[in-house]
């Protein structure tokens, strides 16, 4: 496989808010709480409590709004994150006939105002973590290596999840935190899927031809399937937890998190 150039973001100063869209809920230091979109801060116990972060490096994969990044800091980690370049597509559902300018212009303009929020979050927080431009795909390729790698919530978004945990896991020695939504929540109806997400290795494509409006999510994959794959690539103490995470609007997100950590005779990159 080629590698391909690490190329570092640069740091943004951020003046306020107002320039910024966040991602996830976020306490700043001498600013407050801010609310986002999302409000993982219930997650933080099922997720990084079970795992030693003093001095170890982590790969994190979609820092958005910097939670995670810099809550991984405060715990002792040095933190690498990937984030999509300026000149790179996200990873969207690509119908026959294409994407109207429109859409992709304000992708981008919500794109930068997320960044901004990390960056207004990193200056604040006397952040040392550093952003690589790359995609989830591109782990390996960049040369990156850590013990920890962390990939949450971004499943869903990716046309190819297996491919960009198998990239990341290639590039980590320890333990990878893996987390996302479950389907099929909120709903009587949906209560047999939602069963069956839990206990069988499933998978549901969402994108249809004849909706071109969601172009965001590609599958829905069962907390099963992503058990079983990460002891495939050699991940194979793994424990799967099933929580609930808040929204700033009031509703909640049931999720699941997978925390697989490889056996210490099989820890080399």
């Amino acid at each position: 496989m080629d590698s391909v150039s690490v190329n570092y973001a640069p740091p943004r100063h951020v003046g306020t808010v107002d320039d910024c869209m966040f991602y996830h809920s976020i306490e700043i230091p001498n600013y407050g709480l801010i609310d986002g979109l999302s409000d993982m801060r219930p997650s933080l116990p099922i997720l990084f409590d079970p795992v030693n972060f003093k001095g170890k490096n982590v790969i994190e994969i979609g820092p958005a709004s910097g939670f995670f990044t810099f809550e991984m800091e405060r715990r002792g980690a040095n933190v690498t994150s990937i984030e999509l370049g300026p000149d790179m597509d996200w990873d969207y559902v690509r119908h026959h006939d294409g994407l109207s300018e429109d859409v992709k212009k304000q992708w981008q303009a919500d794109l930068e105002r997320v960044k901004n929020s990390y960056w207004f979050g990193h200056e604040r927080c006397s952040s040392k973590a550093k952003v690589v431009n790359g995609t989830a795909y591109d782990v390996k390729r960049l040369g990156l290596s850590a013990e920890i790698g962390l990939l949450s919530n971004t499943l869903v978004h990716l046309h190819d999840p297996l491919g960009a945990i198998a990239s990341l896991a290639a590039s980590v020695t320890e333990t990878l935190i893996l987390c996302d939504a479950e389907p099929y929540t909120g709903s009587r109806a949906g209560t047999f899927f939602r069963h069956l997400f839990r206990k069988k290795c499933v998978a549901e494509f969402i994108p249809r031809h004849d909706n071109k409006k969601n172009i965001h999510t590609w599958w829905h994959l069962s907390a099963p399937i992503v058990e079983e794959y990460v002891k495939i690539l050699g991940f194979t103490e793994t424990t799967l937890v099933y929580f609930r995470s808040g929204l700033t609007k009031g509703a909640a997100v049931d999720q699941w998190a997978i925390i697989a950590k490889k056996p210490a005779g099989l820890r080399t990159v």
